[in-house]
């Protein structure tokens, strides 16, 4: 009787990852996740404390840029705050972002050699930018403190908008990475996106001081609400409008499914082309 022969092909039908098979390999994920924090400063003078001048530095670029030399500072002192506010919660979309979407390329020699599943990688950026995210509000709290700003209720909800401003980093991040694989290209203009994104989104200024004829461009920017409702959970300015924050939230939900299957078409031939 002739031996039988079996090919082995990959499951082309699946438009998500299996998140069973993910969750069998959760621990990989704080292992990963775990190493990037030891890595992160070794050979670095200052270590953890470019956690802590990165949002004061760039809070005080702006502070000077828009609050001074464009005079949008209201004069109440809490214009410093309202820079950094704004760079601390555009950092949890951008840290996400980028983080993902260099996340398979620097650690090629891994995926051509042991086999996990790919999304591992990207979510295990999600624990450094959380713990960044962590030391910042310490040092926004004791700048507030000192201030004699009162943070009120809607500090509770500020949660909501950290897991929004994850979902929406996370969903680029993951179209990015998987692109990145197929095209070098996009390593080098990711940067520059980001960069102009920054003052494309009210970041180092608040959306009430944008002229009126910008309002509705703006609006089309789903961070513009993510950006007003950090300043309003954390300094009790006006809450964004509930067309901003539906905007926000499906803007953070298409993102994430979108990411998924455009990474779980590619992963099929990731270690082929990495």
């Amino acid at each position: 009787m002739p031996p039988q022969l079996s090919t082995i092909r990959p499951f082309t039908s699946r438009l998500l990852p299996d998140f069973g098979e993910l969750w069998l390999y959760r621990e990989l994920v704080w292992t990963f996740a775990a190493r990037d924090l030891r890595l992160r400063y070794r050979q670095t003078v200052l270590g953890v404390l470019w956690v802590v001048l990165q949002p004061i530095i760039a809070a005080g670029v702006f502070t000077v840029v828009f609050g001074k030399i464009a005079k949008l500072d209201d004069g109440d002192g809490r214009y410093f705050l309202l820079a950094f506010a704004g760079y601390a919660g555009f950092q949890v979309f951008q840290s996400t972002l980028a983080k993902a979407g260099a996340s398979l390329l620097a650690n090629a020699p891994v995926l051509s050699k042991v086999y996990f599943p790919r999304l591992v990688l990207p979510l295990s950026g999600i624990l450094s930018t959380l713990v960044d995210l962590g030391i910042a509000l310490l040092v926004f709290g004791g700048i507030a403190l000192l201030k004699g700003v009162s943070i009120g209720w809607p500090v509770l909800l500020f949660p909501l908008w950290v897991l929004l401003a994850l979902l929406l980093g996370l969903g680029a991040g993951l179209i990015v990475a998987a692109w990145s694989v197929r095209f070098r290209d996009v390593q080098h203009v990711l940067p520059i996106v980001l960069q102009l994104l920054v003052y494309a989104t009210p970041v180092g200024y608040a959306t009430a001081k944008v002229p009126a004829a910008f309002q509705p461009y703006l609006a089309l920017n789903p961070l513009t609400g993510l950006m007003d409702g950090i300043r309003w959970s954390l300094l009790g300015m006006q809450a964004p409008s509930g067309g901003a924050v539906v905007w926000l939230c499906t803007a953070s939900t298409l993102a994430v499914l979108a990411g998924l299957v455009v990474f779980t078409r590619f992963e099929q031939d990731l270690a082929d082309v990495i």
